[in-house]
């Protein structure tokens, strides 16, 4: 589904915002929200457990997915939480809209390389 939001979103002037970008926009950052926490939270931490190396702390979690090559970088995936967390705490977060256009191929990339990764547990 971000994937859809992100290329009709790069269809918008972000510079220009009305009702109708509006919700183009909205959707993506709940999109873009929702395959961060899936990835992030869910599934690296799964993977973590199959591997049982499920201990430390959120860092140590990306810099495993980094090593492992699900994720391009540690501080890259952080930089995307931190972009989520000024979103939500924003009363007017539509500054960041840009920020979350520019990150959606990373994560994209990265829900592909799970998949890719996570593959030879199922065979």
């Amino acid at each position: 589904m971000l994937k859809i939001s992100y290329e009709e979103c790069l269809k918008i002037d972000i510079t220009s915002i009305d009702n109708a970008t509006l919700k183009s926009l909205e959707a993506l950052s709940i999109r873009f929200t929702r395959l961060t926490n899936l990835l992030s939270k869910r599934l690296l931490a799964s993977i973590d457990l199959i591997e049982m190396t499920d201990e430390g702390s959120y860092i140590d979690k990306l810099n495993r997915a980094e090593k492992r090559g699900i994720i391009k970088s540690t501080i890259e995936f952080k930089e995307i939480d931190d972009l989520i967390n000024r979103f939500w705490d924003s009363t007017d977060p539509s500054h960041l809209y840009a920020d979350m256009l520019a990150y959606s191929p990373t994560l994209l990339e990265t829900a592909k390389n799970c998949k890719t990764y996570s593959q030879k547990y199922l065979g």
